[in-house]
């Protein structure tokens, strides 16, 4: 019996090439590994959020049943053990943000918040109290 060959595997971000035959993951010196879009059917948001990050305008919920997006797009906290992820899972919340592209998603690494902004009148009181005094 003849072994039938795989066919290769290739990312669907905007301007990325990688395969999974050839292409080689400079993080963990290993092969790129390929994720399948969430379901569309059960995670309706978060696939959406993913067609949106990846910049490509003919992607929609209808057609990403067979797309995959490689290993690089995806920040190392983004899995499960982010010290071996050749070998971890994605996080369940996961979405890719490493795009190589003029206006990439933003980062999903938490940042601090904003300052909040407070308005002169809730100051009034205190001035009021303290600062005739």
């Amino acid at each position: 019996m003849e072994k039938t060959r795989r066919r290769s595997k290739y990312c669907c971000a905007i301007n990325c090439s990688n395969n999974s035959a050839t292409s080689i993951d400079p993080r963990t010196h290993k092969s790129v590994r390929f994720h399948r879009f969430p379901d569309p059917d059960k995670e309706r948001e978060r696939c959406s959020r993913w067609i949106v990050n990846l910049r490509r305008s003919d992607l929609n919920l209808s057609n990403v049943k067979h797309k995959v997006v490689c290993s690089l797009h995806f920040e190392t906290t983004a899995y499960n053990c982010p010290e071996e992820i050749a070998t971890s899972r994605l996080l369940p919340a996961s979405v890719p943000t490493l795009i190589n592209c003029p206006n990439p998603p933003p980062s999903m690494t938490p940042k601090r918040p904003p300052p909040k902004n407070r308005h002169v009148s809730e100051f009034h009181h205190l001035y009021c109290r303290f600062g005739n005094s």
